[in-house]
């Protein structure tokens, strides 16, 4: 046998030698022995059955996609964890939160242009339409539920900021949808300090008096919010009506004066006449106030109109009476335009159910644009219809009588 030698180099040419002569003795001694102690070294093979995946299992996991976390899926299904996810991956699922009809708050919060800790703030508080992944935090909503959240009015105290502002918006298609929104809800959010100028105070502290006390409805979320229909009704509320008033501003109403001329008369404002000479419409107390105060009026519960005629109570109105008797003497001044403007506007806005004419031709804008030509012309037409609206007996009077 040959001595050992310290060279590595030397015993592997010594050992690939004996290999390729054959050494019976060397084959049969030490290799063997180092073949046989990694063989022991090597670990066994386990052979796993792979579980074919039924159409039960599939509609388990459609259904359940997003709802549950991936480790209860497994758990339910008997099967891995890394399986569950390789499977939906196959069979074209995106992952639930890369869902095509979904928004992730944090996308939601980047298209309207507000920070994600104020989305975050609001569902946890239930303000808004999301849930939150099973086994994550990520909460996530669907994209038509973020829309109709975003155009409801209701919830615009909470973006105030963007909705004041719609160029921070960062997806202009919902920045569009916004500003129509706005221009048409007809309504509007103040603050105490906005709302108090509306109702001509000098500062916000009767305002926040109001909404402590509970007589003017408001939103809190930051600052409090209030919505300019509800400052109406409070002066509706708060105004004392009589039955003068009433009577006055719906025979105001029926010659044709508009509601700043009516305000300037009365010296209220426009919105709450408005209001309230709908109210009396809708609580049925035009036929009431007719009846007990014999009011030259008339009015038709079809179509919610009142029509009277200025003849009949020329003596409330001195002014319109000497512009008609300017306007038939032929001496018209342009002080005298705004009275005849009402009266025409009375009688067209009264008789345009029996002539669709009247209707087509003379819109309510058109009369705040009418000079002395336009004037003309409409006496001109309502006297080719057999009405006349400046000359002869007074026509609800008549009417009342006959």
């Amino acid at each position: 046998m040959m001595p050992q030698n310290n060279d590595p180099l030397l015993d592997m040419i010594v050992t690939q030698s004996r290999i390729k002569t054959g050494d019976q003795g060397y084959l049969n001694g030490p290799l063997a022995a180092i073949s046989a102690n990694q063989e022991k070294a090597r670990p066994a093979r386990r052979y796993v059955r792979q579980l074919r995946w039924k159409a039960s299992d599939l509609q388990f996991l459609r259904d359940n996609l997003g709802k549950l976390s991936p480790e209860e899926i497994a758990k339910a299904l008997g099967r891995s964890e890394d399986g569950i996810k390789v499977k939906w991956t196959r069979m074209g699922y995106d992952a639930p939160s890369r869902r095509k009809d979904e928004l992730t708050l944090w996308k939601a919060s980047v298209k309207l242009g507000v920070d994600i800790h104020l989305f975050m703030m609001l569902a946890e508080r239930g303000l808004i339409p999301c849930r939150r992944l099973p086994g994550k935090t990520i909460h996530v909503m669907k994209k038509r539920a973020f829309v109709r959240w975003v155009m409801n009015p209701e919830n615009w105290p909470y973006v105030m900021h963007v909705i004041r502002n719609p160029s921070r918006v960062k997806d202009q298609h919902l920045r569009r949808l916004i500003e129509l929104r706005k221009e048409r809800w007809g309504d509007v959010w103040l603050s105490p300090g906005e709302a108090a100028k509306f109702l001509g105070l000098s500062c916000s502290k009767g305002v926040n008096a109001c909404i402590h006390r509970g007589t003017v409805k408001a939103v809190r979320f930051g600052f409090w919010w209030i919505k300019r229909s509800w400052l109406i009704d409070y002066r509706v509320a708060r105004t004392h009506h009589t039955d003068a008033s009433d009577c006055f501003a719906l025979l105001a109403v029926g010659i044709g004066f508009s509601g700043e001329a009516i305000q300037r008369l009365t010296k209220r404002n426009s919105e709450t006449l408005s209001q309230r000479t709908n109210t009396i419409k809708r609580n049925g107390r035009v036929q009431e106030l007719v009846e007990k105060y014999n009011l030259p009026l008339l009015f038709n519960p079809k179509t919610n109109k009142v029509f009277a005629d200025w003849r009949d109570c020329a003596y409330l109105f001195p002014k319109m009476r000497q512009a008609v008797a300017n306007y038939l003497a032929g001496r018209m001044r342009p002080e005298d335009e705004p009275y005849l403007r009402h009266i025409l506007k009375g009688w067209v806005h009264w008789y345009s159910n029996r002539f669709p004419s009247l209707a087509e031709r003379y819109s309510p804008q058109s009369f705040s644009l009418t000079r002395e030509e336009g004037i003309t012309q409409c006496y001109k037409e309502l006297l080719a219809l057999g009405l006349d609206p400046f000359q002869g007996r007074p026509l609800v009077a008549r009417a009342k009588h006959s």
